[in-house]
């Protein structure tokens, strides 16, 4: 009898436990899901499409890769935070570092979420680029809280910074090289016409009287009419 109850009071045990895991990893695949389908309807296609179009350098991975390793990286980022949840360490200041830690993850979950929106929704490469930066930070962080925690889930949270700082590098090049590629299409600029100033009244005085110009453009129409004190009218015949 005592053993059935033990076997019963470890199933329940064991079952938050897995519904923890499994919270964590919807949460962060339901931030990614939501955040692409925010860029497929800004633009109206998916996001392969998209960066196939973009400029990419040449250690750019085919588009395939990506959701591979966001899959990846939702499994051992999620255990990452579910192993700091679980820590048995009794005590107030245990348990705050804990609710430290998560928040750190949390953070993590919505500034990745900003990437795909800013990069393939609005097409605003370097703000994208800023993004992935602030969350390889970030990662950073929760990384060296989560050590203090657990040793195993900081090893977890690695493959994220890791790919969080080569996505930082990789959105630069792409964000340069499309810059550079959109104002080449554009054509060279044309240049301004130079500015001219206007003629002054002494202009009219140089040169034969059918030269002379007044200040409205017009030609004097010889020593007749010119308006200028410098010329001598010299009269009929």
């Amino acid at each position: 009898m005592l053993k059935i109850s033990a076997r019963f009071s470890d199933r329940d045990g064991r079952l938050p436990q897995v519904a923890a895991w499994i919270g964590a990893a919807a949460a962060y695949g339901a931030a990614q899901g939501l955040s692409a389908w925010v860029a497929r309807y800004a633009q109206g296609r998916g996001t392969r499409p998209q960066y196939e179009q973009f400029e990419r350098p040449a250690f750019a991975p085919p588009g395939a890769v990506f959701p591979l390793v966001w899959s990846a990286l939702n499994l051992t980022t999620a255990t990452s935070a579910w192993l700091v949840w679980r820590d048995g360490a009794a005590g107030p200041e245990a348990s705050a570092r804990r609710r430290a830690v998560l928040e750190w993850w949390t953070l993590a979950v919505v500034v990745r979420s900003g990437y795909v929106p800013l990069a393939f929704g609005s097409r605003q490469l370097w703000a994208a680029t800023a993004d992935s930066a602030l969350l390889c930070v970030v990662m950073v962080r929760y990384g060296s809280l989560a050590r203090r925690v657990d040793q195993t889930a900081a090893a977890l949270a690695v493959p994220e910074i890791a790919w969080a700082a080569f996505a930082t590098v990789l959105s630069a090049a792409v964000a340069r090289k499309n810059a550079l590629s959109a104002r080449a299409s554009a054509g060279p600029e044309i240049p301004h016409a130079p500015f001219i100033p206007p003629l002054s009244k002494s202009r009219c005085g140089a040169g034969p009287p059918a030269a002379h110009q007044q200040d409205d453009g017009r030609r004097c129409g010889g020593y007749q009419g010119c308006g200028h004190r410098d010329h001598d009218d010299p009269g009929p015949g």
